[in-house]
């Protein structure tokens, strides 16, 4: 009987932990910064709170930013941040070689100072990232999750996102940015926001 216990009990937390992968909710939406005791840098927190952690950064005039009411933010080793309201709304580790590497035939991307809460990385593989968010990505497309915090499941379907009403909230998105030199595919930038409908229109 106890063995039968012990079993149950073991096959519960396996099935608690392969669930914890398929949810993406707003505490997910992290970077650690691996230079810094593993501090973490979150969807949401102040310029204040974050500064503190990376230190200083630099105001960008960005053809492109999430919303024209935000100011757009860049700091050292690769990180952007995009604030609103004093608020971080949008999380970027971008490897700014990548493009001037393909042009020479060549993609050499190193992992860097920030990952994510999964342990993404730059430099990292597509089966890699697969591997540790899961295959409910949007069709046709690389790497995109969409997550309906309300309704607890990723989006997937391309004509599902047309549907979201502007003022939706509590959904959410994770991009990995692939490149290749031919011989390799690794990813070269990582993105945690809050979704942006406009972003996907036609």
């Amino acid at each position: 009987m106890k063995k039968w216990v012990a079993v149950f009990i073991l096959i519960m937390l396996l099935s608690g932990c392969a669930n914890k992968t398929k949810v993406l909710e707003e505490q997910d939406l992290c970077l650690i910064d691996s230079q810094n005791e593993n501090q973490k840098i979150c969807y949401g927190m102040s310029r204040a709170e974050i500064e503190e952690i990376v230190g200083e950064g630099t105001v960008q005039k960005a053809a492109f930013a999430p919303d024209k009411d935000g100011t757009l933010v860049s700091y050292e080793d690769n990180l952007g941040i995009f604030y609103k309201d004093d608020r971080a709304k949008d999380l970027s580790v971008l490897d700014q070689n990548t493009l001037e590497q393909l042009a020479q035939g060549k993609l050499v991307i190193e992992k860097g100072r920030y990952t994510t809460e999964r342990g993404a990385a730059l430099g990292m593989k597509e089966s890699e990232i697969a591997e540790l968010y899961g295959e409910d990505y949007v069709k046709d497309s690389t790497f995109i999750y969409i997550y309906d915090s309300a309704r607890k499941a990723y989006i997937t379907d391309p004509d599902q996102l047309k549907q979201i009403p502007d003022d939706a909230e509590g959904i959410y998105e994770f991009s990995a940015s692939f490149g290749s030199d031919g011989s390799e595919t690794l990813v070269f930038g990582l993105t945690f926001r809050e979704y942006n409908k406009h972003n996907y229109r036609d």
